[in-house]
């Protein structure tokens, strides 16, 4: 997320388009233009790098948003071994969730933080917590131990995939910024292909650790190449100790942050720790609901210099874009976890072979990224592609659902390239909506709170999951071999478990295993059908030639304008 500069600094968010208005029943259009305007282009070449300079700090940029892309999904591949070693499955929906939930939450100020200080400082200092938060991971003794060092790791996060993007931003040229932005996105889905391969190889090989340890050397290459390039000068906005209190908003991320733990773990021990209906869990999410409504009036005072402005959430695309988007985080987590832990468990397979049955989902969510890319400037309609991913998304969780210990492979083949496929149309749709809705000077926002809204979605989905995975094991367990203490079965690993007891009863475990994953994969179904519904919430936005957005002007728009078309310029970022 590429900070404002200088001349940014007090201006009025301003709509340049939304999707419908009551006004006016047949409301104009607005084009926002991907390109500056002349008398602004940056034409100065010495502000930018190329050749060797340029190469060396895409590779350490590349190196890094690998390793965070492997962090997310190389973990599921090794939950398994995890709950063995820990001997708890009670734990399997923190070790992901710590460092959403961490990363999401201090994404809004990472951001803010970029904004004042030098790019390299904040981007290796980001980078310095996230190998610590790895160094602890390695190393950790007890589950609680690996859940902190997945938190440290989040928080390091929050500021690497914002802070790679600002610095190309500064770095390439207006021409090549559009080619490196398509290596990032290229980066990114490799790192969801092969972090499942690698993490599956490693845990079988080696040690489940090696997960957490593979990031130390590569942190270590970006590190020393950054040390020894000099980064382009950038615009900062001015700041003076009495007033970085205020220019970060740190009033505002103090009661946005707990707000946000509150409610997460009033999710995780929800019929697992406690009860629904006990105090502990009710004053939580009484407590998450009064901090977030206080934290939604100080944004509405703090007005332009909000951590998340009130202005820009108030459009009709941004809200129900970040929705969408919120859905669709938690829709794409739940098929990452729970399939792999259904393949290790129901299955049989090993690490490595839960990491190569899961290819077909990330290949086809890579091939359709490019195709859904390529036929929007055909199809132009937004909400094509948008509608067509979550149906076939939730077409295939509903097949999912059906899984059982005898279906074969043509069946969680099929079914995974139509997932894939699904995501592959739909996510990247919101945050094109959004570029389109909000001025130039505010992109930058509006793409973080799509992140932001993308991660809190998967932490919170992926908290509900785990409480219908263990309450429904729980029951399955009780059900179909009575005999058996259904309590150990939680604390132990899955493994662990289903290995212990007697060869005659492991029909009967796998079978309430199945019950209970399949029912996870319902939740996929509902959770899908929300970001279907929440889709149509964009209106008829259409993608026109060169990338530009035209949609539906907003009230307020059309009111400043009298009703008149207007083409917004987007100005070029200055960092």
């Amino acid at each position: 997320m590429a900070p404002q500069n200088d001349s940014q600094a007090g201006t009025s968010v301003r709509p340049t388009s939304d999707i419908s208005s009551d006004m006016d029943p047949a409301p104009r259009e607005t084009t926002v233009a991907a390109e500056p305007v002349a008398e602004k282009k940056e034409s100065n070449s010495a502000t930018h790098m190329s050749g060797w300079p340029l190469g060396l700090l895409l590779f350490g940029l590349f190196l890094v948003i690998l390793i965070v892309t492997l962090d997310i999904s190389i973990v599921a591949v090794a939950v398994p071994r995890i709950t063995d070693e820990f001997q708890t499955i009670k734990d399997i929906g923190w070790y992901p969730a710590a460092f959403l939930i961490t990363q999401c939450t201090l994404l809004p100020l990472a951001g803010r933080i970029y904004t004042f200080f030098p790019f390299k400082v904040c981007f290796l200092a980001f980078l310095a917590v996230f190998e610590l938060g790895s160094l602890l991971c390695g190393v950790a003794q007890s589950s609680m131990m690996l859940i902190i060092g997945r938190a440290v790791c989040g928080i390091g996060g929050s500021g690497l995939i914002n802070g790679a993007l600002a610095i190309v931003g500064i770095a390439a040229s207006p021409e090549k910024r559009p080619l490196m932005m398509g290596l990032f996105m290229a980066v990114s889905s490799c790192g969801q292909i092969v972090g499942p391969l690698i993490g599956g190889a490693l845990t079988e090989h080696v040690s489940w650790r090696w997960c957490f340890y593979i990031n130390l050397p590569v942190g270590g290459v970006t590190t020393i190449i950054f040390l020894f390039i000099r980064f382009p000068p950038s615009d900062k906005k001015t700041w003076t100790s009495k007033s970085l209190f205020w220019d970060l908003d740190l009033p505002g991320f103090a009661v946005f942050a707990p707000a946000c733990v509150m409610l997460l773990l009033s999710i995780t021990w929800g019929d697992t720790e406690y009860p629904w209906k006990s105090a502990t869990i009710i004053g939580l999410l009484c407590g998450s609901v009064g901090m977030f409504a206080v934290f939604i009036l100080w944004e509405i005072r703090q007005g332009e210099q909000a951590m998340i402005p009130p202005p820009i959430m108030k459009l009709r695309a941004v809200y129900s874009s970040c929705i969408t988007a919120c859905f669709q985080g938690g829709s794409m987590l739940i098929l990452t976890y729970y399939l792999v832990l259904w393949f290790q468990i129901i299955k049989d397979a090993s690490p490595a072979q839960s990491g190569v049955y899961t290819l077909p989902s990330f290949l086809g969510q890579v091939l359709f990224s490019v195709l859904t890319g390529i036929a929007m400037m055909k199809i132009r309609y937004a909400l094509a592609p948008l509608v067509l991913g979550n149906v076939l998304t939730i077409v295939s969780y509903g097949m999912f659902s059906t899984f059982n210990p005898s279906t074969g492979s043509a069946d969680w083949i099929g079914w995974q390239v139509m997932a894939g496929s699904g995501r592959g149309m739909a996510l990247q749709i919101p945050l094109l909506v959004v570029q389109g809705a909000i001025s130039k000077a505010d992109l930058a926002t509006g793409t973080s709170v799509i992140v932001w809204a993308q991660f809190l979605g998967g932490s919170i989905i992926l908290t509900v999951a785990q409480s219908v995975f263990v309450s429904f094991l729980r029951a399955a367990l009780r059900r179909y071999v009575p005999t058996l203490d259904a309590s150990a079965a939680i604390e132990a690993g899955a493994t662990n478990f289903i290995a212990s007891v007697p060869p005659e009863l492991h029909a009967a475990v796998l079978a309430a295993y199945n019950r209970a994953i399949t029912h996870v994969f319902y939740l996929g179904v509902a959770v899908s059908g929300i970001a279907l519904l929440t889709s149509f919430g964009i209106g008829t936005v259409t993608v026109q030639a060169g990338g530009a957005l035209k949609a539906g002007k907003t009230d307020a728009a059309v009111a400043e304008t009298g009703g008149k078309t207007e083409t917004v310029k987007a100005e070029p970022e200055k960092a």
